[in-house]
């Protein structure tokens, strides 16, 4: 795993965390170029994560990622949509005290399994990393549950009532992007 990056912000030293929660749009750029030049540098990174640095929009990146871990693009991009509203550099602490970081709101307790793949933490932060990261994640599920909205529940949570309000939070993201037809449903 890469070093923490760390950048001044209002005259201090602050990690790439500190600088999602407010430090500024200069920094916060600064930082996913570099967390993307170090990710792109990964001669041996799984995932396809070495071309990354090479996508130039968010749409090119939720459609390669979709297509090299083999997941639907809709889903993915609503799963993205859920998440953050598409917004890179969100960062959560939830009230069990682990963390959520980027687009795709990676919870901490997956960092140690990325940081085996060369990815670290701050390197969620960019929209693209965080999009093939969350490709991989679905593709988890569906290799362990099949292409089942069980399987797109468990991106969020095992547990059966929190992996079935996730599904129906998948699903109205579905109806409100208009891929699927149909009224949306309550979350339970």
């Amino acid at each position: 795993m890469s070093s923490v990056s760390r950048f001044k912000c209002a005259g201090r030293v602050v990690t790439a965390f500190a600088i999602a929660a407010g430090c500024g749009a200069a920094a916060a750029a600064q930082q996913r170029a570099t967390a993307a030049a170090e990710t792109a540098a990964q001669a041996e990174m799984p995932m396809g994560l070495a071309q990354v640095a090479a996508v130039q929009s968010l749409h090119q990146c939720v459609v390669q990622a979709s297509q090299y871990h083999g997941v639907n693009v809709t889903v993915l991009a609503a799963i993205l949509r859920h998440e953050s509203r598409l917004r890179p550099d969100v960062v959560r602490r939830n009230a069990d005290g682990s963390f959520d970081a980027g687009i795709a709101q990676m919870n901490s307790v997956h960092w140690p399994e990325l940081a085996r793949h060369g990815i670290a933490p701050e390197a969620l932060l960019n929209p693209c990393v965080g999009t093939f990261v969350a490709a991989w994640h679905l593709s988890k599920q569906f290799y362990r549950w099949g292409y089942t909205w069980w399987a797109v529940g468990a991106y969020h949570s095992g547990t059966p009532a929190a992996n079935e309000r996730y599904q129906v939070r998948i699903w109205n993201e579905l109806v409100a992007m208009g891929a699927v037809p149909g009224p949306k449903l309550s979350v339970p």
